[in-house]
């Protein structure tokens, strides 16, 4: 007889799992048999367990993510936190992937949240509730273990957007050398949108008078895909003089470039296309913008946060309401409350000297 055998993890009581497998032929047939089936086991075609004896990896990896309909960076947060955390291939004393689902205690969870960052274990309990109420649902559970654990603390860090001068320096330079990005750059200071609305922009969403209505986004993914805005809040948005401007000539290239490519040009009808008009891809930009903000002599700052976020601060301290600036951004007023409107300098600037002429002695 020839053997072989691997381990697939923890069992519920903590000893090892040990899969083996025989044969009479070879010792090459028992490889066979045991690479086959780690390869459907790690490949998660396993036949599901009983819901009595599943563990919490079991039901999240065979039962629960395929049945989600999730965008795809949603989906992809949720199978690496799953992978990472909760149930890694090399189980930790903290995971509990290999637990049984019926047999998980509260304090296994806040075990593992104890064991994360802050921001990470947010994002788990989020996933690990949503997905045990699904097991409650589904008859799997009799009540969602995460109820009785306190979610962790977690504040947002403190975000500081460039100022007017660095956004000033930060296109001068740009300018200057004639930057290939310069109409990405434009459109997200000027829209203050996010960069899947810019990548899923349309020529046909451009009115005559200069709006942009803002309809969809795109997944910058390897294979990108179109879905509905974040909070599916469709809105209008004024383009600026010098954004129309470039936008004219971005759509004569455009028509030349086409011409250029022949039978292999993609008319998709987006504003910003590749060289055959196929969907730019964000990771492919997000290099060049870190160049840009060198050679300007600029910080390090997240694309996202310099152009988004500076767009609402500045907006708000040069006197733009909150009501409207969260219908140009697509954001709700209570965010912008929370999140923006704290960090406008010179509004609290103005406030404060308000208050002095109000109360001014003698």
């Amino acid at each position: 007889m020839w053997f072989a055998a691997y381990t697939r993890g923890l069992r519920p009581d903590g000893t090892a799992e040990v899969k083996r497998f025989a044969s009479k032929t070879s010792l090459e047939e028992a490889v066979r048999k045991r690479d086959d089936d780690r390869r459907r086991w790690f490949a998660h075609t396993v036949p599901d367990a009983p819901v009595e004896t599943q563990t919490v990896g079991q039901f999240l990896r065979k039962r629960w993510l395929p049945s989600l309909t999730r965008g795809t960076q949603t989906l992809r947060r949720y199978e690496r936190d799953v992978r990472n955390h909760v149930d890694p291939d090399r189980p930790k004393a903290t995971s509990i992937g290999h637990l049984r689902l019926r047999a998980l205690q509260p304090t296994a969870v806040a075990h593992l949240y104890r064991s994360l960052s802050p921001s990470v274990a947010r994002n788990v309990h989020a996933l690990l509730h949503v997905a045990f109420s699904r097991a409650v649902k589904w008859g799997d559970l009799e009540k969602n273990p995460c109820d009785l654990v306190d979610p962790p603390a977690y504040a947002a860090p403190e975000m500081h957007p460039p100022t007017e001068e660095q956004v000033v320096s930060f296109f001068a330079a740009a300018l200057e050398r004639d930057d290939r990005h310069l109409d990405v750059w434009f459109w997200l200071a000027d829209t203050g949108c996010r960069p899947g609305e810019m990548l899923g922009a349309e020529w046909a969403d451009v009115s005559r008078t200069g709006e942009w209505f803002v309809q969809r986004q795109r997944d910058s993914t390897d294979k990108p895909v179109v879905k509905p805005i974040k909070n599916k809040l469709r809105r209008r948005v004024q383009l600026t003089d010098r954004l129309l401007a470039r936008l004219a000539d971005r759509r004569r290239d455009q028509h030349r470039a086409a011409e250029r490519a022949g039978e292999a040009w993609e008319d998709l009808g987006l504003v910003f296309a590749n060289r055959t008009g196929g969907p730019f891809r964000w990771s492919n930009l997000t290099p060049d913008f870190k160049t840009a903000l060198g050679l300007a002599g600029l910080p390090d700052w997240p694309p996202y946060v310099f152009f988004r976020h500076a767009h609402v601060t500045i907006g708000l301290a040069s006197g733009v309401s909150l009501h409207d600036m969260a219908r140009r951004t697509g954001h709700t007023v209570e965010v912008m409350t929370r999140v923006y409107a704290h960090r406008s300098a010179a509004r609290d600037r103005d406030a404060a000297a308000a208050w002095e002429r109000a109360t001014k002695l003698g």
